[in-house]
């Protein structure tokens, strides 16, 4: 069957004979990005969202690397930068006036400081963590790259239960890896962050947190095809 499509980037005319039949995918010969195909030809995955930050390439017809960079400057910044530094000053002045009256005091000040240092420390993997997911026949590969508490985890697909937006957990060490869902949170009246998680036999993987939500979306149709298209050749 010819399928034709065009590309929502530079508007050239997808050949056919672009699709890579092990993924699904189609690609653009000339700005070379990807575009997810159903398997119901009247159901035409588009590409990736407008503006998306998302990155897909295909390095051969077995592995597929998505990637996500670093997240753009955002509201939730300034009000973390704003936070520390009303934070360090009130520390600090706390520190200083407990330290005139008994010197032994400063050590009272000690979980202001911890406050403040876990939470720079959470600015700065937030400011410069990317993400990676790579896609091979039998297995994915997910890493967390950022100045602190980086991840490597890999799961396979007979391991997976079901790949879906599930909640996001609040965790202590959210406040070091992800402070800007706790800020959420709190502007949010707790309701819970719904994000890409994989959902396996060994616990709960999320992932692309700082995507856009229709990019997120994106991600979890072109999982869900992939799994499908393994149990079809399986």
């Amino acid at each position: 069957m010819s399928i034709l499509l065009t590309c929502s980037n530079c508007r050239q005319t997808i050949e056919s004979n672009r699709l890579y039949i092990t993924t699904d995918l189609m690609q653009c010969t000339r700005c070379k990005l990807m575009y997810l195909i159903s398997v119901i030809p009247t159901n035409l995955m588009g590409a990736l969202p407008e503006e998306a930050s998302l990155q897909v390439n295909n390095e051969n017809d077995d592995r597929i690397i998505l990637s996500l960079p670093r997240m753009k400057i955002s509201t939730s910044h300034f009000f973390q930068l704003l936070f520390v530094s009303t934070w360090f000053s009130s520390a600090l002045f706390l520190t200083w006036l407990l330290y005139q009256i008994w010197p032994l005091g400063i050590i009272l000040t000690l979980p202001l400081w911890l406050v403040e240092i876990s939470t720079i420390a959470g600015l700065l993997n937030a400011s410069y963590e990317t993400q990676t997911l790579t896609i091979h026949p039998t297995f994915m590969l997910l890493e967390k790259k950022r100045p602190l508490f980086s991840e490597k985890l890999m799961v396979t697909f007979p391991s997976i239960r079901e790949i879906s937006m599930s909640p996001l957990p609040s965790r202590f060490t959210d406040v070091f890896i992800k402070p800007q869902f706790m800020w959420k949170l709190r502007w949010s009246g707790n309701a819970p962050i719904i994000i890409p998680a994989i959902h396996t036999d060994l616990g709960v993987l999320h992932f692309f947190e700082s995507a856009s939500e229709k990019e997120q979306k994106w991600v979890i149709s072109f999982l869900n095809r992939k799994i499908e298209l393994l149990q079809q050749t399986n």
